[in-house]
C-alpha cells in the first residue's frame, strides 16, 4: 500500500457530494435510498455497468420489507417477487422427482397481504410484522433499488465508475475515480462508505482486518434455466428443494416461481470439485429426471463465517459484506446488510444535518458488529446441521439403515426453523448496551434466532402492534424520532429539549395501553428502534443528548470530529 498518493490527470470535471458510496449493490443502493429520502446528497459509484446477473442472495426478511415500506417501495418488491400465490416452503428430497421426507410450510405474498384468521393463526409470525419471509433473486431486486434511489433527486449513480485513490482530511474525502474509458474524475465528499463487497478495496486500505472462520464449507452455485421443472417432478411449489440424492447433494432454489432456478451444490467433507464436470449433471442428478435445461452460469466457491475488526472511522465506513461475510444458510448476509445501510444512514444524515454530533458514528459498530458476529455464527450452525441432514443421503439408499436415517431426518425437522424463518435474527436486532440508547433497566427477554418476542423495551426494535386492520405503531412513526404517548399534554418538556438541539421530533397520541407500548412515554428512533420509555420526564435535556450522541466521551467526540489525515492509493 502507498504512503503517499500520485495524483493522476483528472479529465472529468469535479464532482462533489455529502456522502460517497462505493458499491452499487443491494446494500448500496439501500443506503443510497436511505440517504436520498432524508435529502443527504449522495454518489453511489459501481464498478458494474449493470447489475449482478446472477440471483446471488434469494430471500428477504421481514424487517429488510419494513425498511422498503418506509422508502415507499414495498409494493414494487413484492411485485418484482415470486408470484403472490407461490409457496415459499422448504421441502427435503431424496431427489426432487423422488420421495418428499418432509416440507416446512410458509405464507405466500397474497397470504400476506390478506391475512385472513385462518392464515394469521397458521402463521403465528405474522404476528409480529406485516410482512414475512420475500423470495427475490437480487437481480431482480437491484433494478428496483436502483431506480428507487433515482427517484430521489439528490442521488446520483455512476455506473462502471471504480475508485482508485482517497486522501482523508478533517473536512472531506477527496477521491480519484475511474470510468471504464480510462477518464478520471475528481469526487470530493464529506464521507465515504464501502459497500464494495467481500473482497472490499476499501476496507483493505483501511487496515481492517476479517476475523472468523475462513471456511466453513464449498459450494458450487449454478444459475439455469428450466420452465419445466415444476410439471416433471410432479410437486407442490416450493421455493428450496433439498436434494439428498449422493454426489448431488444441496438446495434447488427458486428465482422467479417459474423458469429460473438456482442449484446450490453443497459438497461434502469427502467431496472435491472438478472443473471437468458440467453443472447440468449434478442438476439433472439431483432432479431425478430428464428435463431440458440452460445452464446461465455457474461457479465453485467457499463459503466463511468473517467480521471485518472495523467498521470504519472518522469519515470512511464499511457495510454490508464488506463489512461481513457469512454462509447463505438462513439468508442472513443481504439482511444483516440492509441493517447496516439503515443504522449508518440516520445517523451520517444527522449529522450532516447538524443535530447529531459527529461521535454519533461511533456508534455504528458498536450496534451493528454485534448483529453480525451472531448472525455469522448462526448461519454456519445451519450449515453444519444441514449437512448432517445430506449425509443421509447415503443411508437412504441402504435398506438396512434407511428406517433410522428416515426417523432422524422427521425427528429434527423443527431444528430447522431458524434456518429457514429466523424472525430472532431478522427481528431481533438488540441495542441495548448502546450508549445512545437510554435503558430502563426492566428484564431483557433471552434471545432465541427462531422466535422473535415483541418488547419495547430500549435498545430493541418497536414492535409492529396492529392499530387498526389497515396501520401498525409502524405506520405512525416518522422519519425521524418520534415520540408515541398516552399524554401528550405532558410532553413539552422532551419537546422543548429536542426543539433547542435542532431534533426534529413527531409527537404521536396514542389512547390507552391495548398496544403493550408499556409506559405513558416511548421514544422511537429513525431506524425504528425504542431510544427511551418513561412516565415522566425527569431529565428531557440528557435524553436529547443521548439520543443525539453528545454525551458520549470528550475522547470519542474528538476523534470523530476530526480524524487524522489519511492517504490511501487503490490499485
Amino acid at each position: 500500500m502507498n504512503d503517499r498518493m500520485t495524483a493522476p490527470p483528472i479529465t472529468g470535471a469535479p464532482l462533489s457530494c455529502e456522502v460517497l458510496i462505493v458499491g452499487g449493490g443491494p446494500v448500496g443502493l439501500a443506503l443510497a435510498c436511505e440517504l436520498g429520502s432524508r435529502d443527504v446528497s449522495c454518489i453511489v459509484a459501481d464498478e458494474k455497468a449493470g447489475f449482478h446477473e446472477h440471483p446471488r442472495a434469494t430471500f428477504l426478511g421481514p424487517r429488510a420489507m419494513e425498511y422498503f415500506r418506509a422508502w415507499g417501495i414495498d409494493r414494487l418488491v413484492l411485485e418484482h417477487a415470486v408470484p403472490a400465490d407461490y409457496r415459499p416452503d422448504v421441502a427435503f428430497t431424496e431427489t426432487l422427482a423422488g420421495a418428499e421426507l418432509g416440507r416446512l410450510r410458509f405464507p405466500t405474498i397474497r397470504e400476506m397481504i390478506d391475512r385472513t384468521p385462518e392464515t394469521l393463526r397458521t402463521y403465528p409470525q405474522l404476528s409480529w410484522s406485516r410482512f414475512g419471509k420475500v423470495v427475490i433473486g437480487q437481480s431482480h431486486l437491484e433494478p428496483v433499488l436502483f431506480d428507487a434511489s433515482e427517484q430521489f433527486a439528490c442521488v446520483r449513480n455512476l455506473k462502471g465508475v471504480r475508485v482508485v485513490a482517497f486522501e482523508e482530511s478533517s473536512a472531506a474525502v477527496s477521491v480519484v475515480a475511474e470510468e471504464k474509458s480510462g477518464k478520471r474524475l475528481a469526487i470530493t465528499a464529506r464521507y465515504v462508505v464501502g459497500c464494495d463487497g467481500g473482497r472490499s478495496a476499501i476496507r483493505e486500505r483501511l487496515g481492517a482486518s476479517l476475523e472468523g472462520i475462513g471456511e466453513v464449507g464449498r459450494s458450487v452455485n449454478t444459475y439455469f434455466d428450466c420452465p419445466g421443472l415444476l410439471q416433471a417432478i410432479g410437486k407442490e411449489p416450493a421455493a428450496i428443494y433439498w436434494s439428498l440424492r449422493p454426489n448431488a447433494t444441496g438446495a434447488i432454489l427458486a428465482v422467479d416461481g417459474h423458469r429460473k432456478w438456482v442449484f446450490s451444490r453443497h459438497l461434502l467433507p469427502h467431496e472435491t470439485f472438478s472443473e471437468d464436470q458440467h453443472p447440468s449433471a449434478s442438476i439433472l442428478a439431483a432432479l431425478g429426471v430428464n428435463v431440458p435445461l440452460t445452464v446461465l452460469s455457474s461457479w465453485f466457491w467457499i463459503p466463511r463465517q468473517l467480521v471485518s475488526t472495523s467498521y470504519g472511522s472518522g469519515r470512511i465506513y464499511l457495510a454490508g459484506d464488506s463489512a461481513h461475510l457469512m454462509s447463505p444458510t438462513g439468508g442472513y448476509g443481504l439482511n444483516t446488510g440492509l441493517g447496516d445501510a439503515v443504522n449508518l444512514g440516520w445517523k451520517l444524515a444527522a449529522v450532516l444535518k447538524g443535530w447529531g454530533h459527529p461521535a454519533l458514528l461511533s456508534t455504528y459498530e458498536q450496534e451493528r458488529r454485534p448483529m453480525a458476529v451472531r448472525a455469522s455464527k448462526e448461519a454456519t450452525d445451519n450449515r453444519a446441521f444441514t449437512r448432517e441432514i445430506l449425509k443421509t443421503g447415503a443411508l437412504l439408499l441402504d435398506e438396512s439403515t434407511r428406517a433410522p436415517a428416515l426417523a432422524f431426518i422427521e425427528r429434527t425437522m423443527h431444528r430447522h426453523g431458524k434456518h429457514f424463518d429466523g424472525n430472532g435474527i431478522y427481528l431481533g436486532d438488540r441495542y441495548d448496551h448502546s450508549p445512545i440508547v437510554v435503558d430502563d433497566d426492566s428484564p431483557q427477554i433471552p434471545w432465541d434466532a427462531e422466535v422473535y418476542v415483541p418488547i419495547s423495551k430500549p435498545g430493541n426494535r418497536l414492535p409492529a402492534h396492529w392499530l387498526d386492520p389497515s396501520a401498525t405503531t409502524h405506520d405512525v412513526c416518522g422519519r425521524d424520532f418520534t415520540l408515541i404517548t398516552r399524554n401528550p399534554a405532558a410532553t413539552q418538556p422532551l419537546q422543548q429539549a429536542f426543539a433547542q438541539r435542532g431534533i426534529p421530533l413527531k409527537v404521536t397520541p396514542l389512547e390507552g395501553n391495548a398496544h403493550g407500548m408499556g409506559p405513558a412515554h416511548l421514544l422511537v428512533r429513525p431506524d425504528g428502534i425504542v431510544a427511551w420509555k418513561g412516565r415522566s420526564f425527569q431529565d428531557p435535556a440528557e435524553v436529547a443528548m443521548r439520543v443525539s450522541g453528545f454525551q458520549l466521551s470528550a475522547q470519542a467526540t474528538a476523534h470523530q470530529d476530526s480524524p487524522s489525515p489519511k492517504t490511501k492509493a487503490l490499485s
